[in-house]
């Protein structure tokens, strides 16, 4: 059997600052969406959220859950936009550390945009402290894309 040929799929940089732009927007549309639709009474921010999480052992399984959800909400939210962001930002003459560089400071800026937003908007549940946490998600979306360059997928059929 012989070895097949691999097929590379192009995708033009405007078309990722195009993904990029979608992401962003679609992003907005959920947190207007949202909100006024807040899964808690009490505004507690990130940092209060942390703390909660590492005092694992005092606190009981459903704190534990309330605690880690909105965290992970952050983290999660930020992966595709960090992606899409080291992508738009890697080039071969730059160096990876100032495409992370470019990818977590943009995802910082838009994260602070957006709880400055959010917190105009009436009944909404703001954390300054999201911010980080959108930005690590950020910034493991960025690693996922930079690990793409070094990893490759081999589907058999």
């Amino acid at each position: 059997m012989g070895k097949r040929d691999v097929r590379v799929i192009v995708v033009p940089k405007r078309v990722t600052a195009l993904l990029l732009i979608l992401v962003s927007t679609s992003m907005l549309a959920l947190v207007w969406y949202l909100s006024g639709k807040t899964y808690a009474s009490e505004s507690r921010g990130a940092v209060e959220e942390a703390r909660t999480l590492l005092q694992f052992r005092a606190a009981s399984d459903s704190r534990m859950i309330a605690a880690s959800m909105p965290l992970l909400a952050d983290l999660l939210a930020f992966v595709p936009w960090g992606f899409l962001a080291f992508m738009l930002a890697n080039r071969k003459s730059r160096p990876c550390f100032r495409s992370y560089l470019i990818a977590g400071g943009g995802a910082l800026l838009f994260a602070l945009a957006m709880e400055t937003w959010q917190f105009l908007l009436p009944t909404r549940v703001t954390s300054y402290g999201d911010a980080l946490f959108n930005c690590a998600g950020a910034l493991a979306g960025a690693a996922l894309a930079h690990m793409r360059l070094s990893v490759h997928f081999r589907f058999a059929l």
